[in-house]
């Protein structure tokens, strides 16, 4: 009887410890060395054979700091998504281009955006994809989360442009969904091998400029 009352007053004092203990603080440097060791981890293993355990081993970290930061896999994934889409500096990306032609705005900024996933996936982009197209959940959420909101301050900027006499001003909604959809469809065929993207990718922002604003046809300028 005494025995059980110690142990259960032992399990208490341990409740007692464990709330006490104050949860670490959100550490922005840590959680990008957490999603820089997700990417190595994702590349060399795929998405699900990695555990949080082995992405916080190559972090350097204890797997509680990992939860620390995020809640599991999906969330990590997610927030990888985010950085590849630069939700958050969207909006001053188009806002700049209303103080420049877009001949030269345009290729410097798909150039940025094939920088940001070079640098942000590397070798993982293909597993984070396949692992976008398979989970329902996730995709949702990306889709909802992130996607929707890049594309309404995409029409915005198109909106203002059409309104300047920069672009013209029909159907604008499916006009950024096909410059979304042909720069998504280029980085997917590269991932596929296409040998001609492979050597030609240097080239890429500019043909992209001049198919966008110049279209493919024989009277295009």
């Amino acid at each position: 009887m005494s025995t059980h009352s110690e142990c259960g007053k032992e399990g208490e004092e341990k409740t007692i410890r464990q709330r006490a203990t104050p949860r670490q603080p959100f550490d922005p440097g840590r959680r990008t060395t957490i999603l820089q060791a997700a990417v190595r981890v994702f590349a060399r293993k795929g998405f699900h054979r990695t555990t949080t355990k082995d992405i916080a081993r190559e972090a350097g970290l204890a797997e509680g700091t990992l939860y620390n930061h995020f809640q599991n896999k999906d969330a990590l994934l997610l927030a990888l998504l985010d950085g590849l889409n630069e939700t958050g500096r969207r909006e001053a990306d188009f806002a700049a281009a209303d103080q420049e032609e877009l001949e030269t705005f345009l290729p410097r900024y798909f150039q940025q955006r094939l920088d940001a996933l070079e640098q942000g996936a590397g070798d993982a982009l293909s597993v984070i994809l396949a692992e976008l197209l398979t989970n329902a959940e996730l995709r949702d959420t990306y889709a909802h989360s992130l996607v929707a909101p890049t594309l309404e301050i995409a029409e915005r900027a198109f909106s203002r442009w059409a309104g300047q006499g920069r672009l013209r001003p029909e159907q604008l909604e499916l006009t950024v969904r096909a410059v979304a959809a042909l720069f998504l469809g280029m980085v997917v065929m590269r991932l596929l091998g296409d040998e001609t993207l492979r050597q030609r990718w240097h080239e890429l922002p500019d043909a992209l400029t001049q198919l966008v604003l110049h279209g493919i046809g024989k009277d295009a300028v």
